[in-house]
């Protein structure tokens, strides 16, 4: 109840003028990933959309970023293991990169516990590292949006929010022993996805 509460306080009027206007409400927010129990429960007929990717990628992100590091502007609201989580007593010894790995392993695990609980016609996933024009397509039919296939052409070939700031190899350079602390976290949900580490 409390997460449904957090969710509309910001949102009520959003929501509430959307509906009297008979137009779709389409949030595009990491931040309220943990919040889909509490949406599903709000909005019953509610979509969600599941953009996955590589570990690798992710985690050479989150370190171009400085995640963990305590530089970083939204760290202090980044998950972190709770107690009864065998990585709580490891924490203070993980590298950056194995926080990352955690991050995502543990997010990932969510989602799909989550969807696991939600009718397939409410959800539509895409894998980022096969992102073309016709996924993307996909995805527009999905929201019940129209479907504008130069539009989607000529934005896929310049993306909005590539990253280019920070400064972190790509996961095939990376070292032997950073791979190996990497894939102690995240192999075996990796392997489900399909990503070879």
């Amino acid at each position: 109840e409390i997460l449904e509460q957090i969710f509309w306080s910001g949102r009520e009027e959003l929501l509430l003028n959307t509906y009297r206007r008979e137009k779709q409400y389409i949030e595009t927010n990491r931040n309220i990933t943990f919040f889909a129990p509490a949406i599903i429960n709000a909005i019953p007929n509610v979509k969600f959309v599941y953009l996955y990717r590589h570990p690798g990628e992710f985690i050479r992100s989150g370190m171009r970023r400085g995640w963990y590091t305590g530089k970083h502007r939204f760290d202090m609201g980044r998950i972190i293991p709770s107690p009864n989580d065998p990585a709580f007593n490891r924490w203070g010894s993980y590298l950056p990169e194995e926080r990352i790995a955690w991050l995502w392993t543990e997010t990932n695990t969510f989602i799909k516990q989550f969807l696991d609980t939600v009718p397939h016609s409410h959800v539509f996933q895409l894998n980022f590292n096969d992102l073309d024009s016709e996924k993307v397509a996909g995805l527009v039919e999905y929201c019940e949006l129209e479907t504008n296939m130069k539009k989607i052409k000529r934005m896929l070939r310049k993306p909005v929010n590539v990253q280019t700031s920070g400064d972190y190899p790509e996961y095939d350079k990376w070292n032997t022993e950073v791979k190996a602390k990497v894939l102690n976290i995240c192999a075996e949900l990796a392997l489900t996805y399909g990503y070879q580490l």
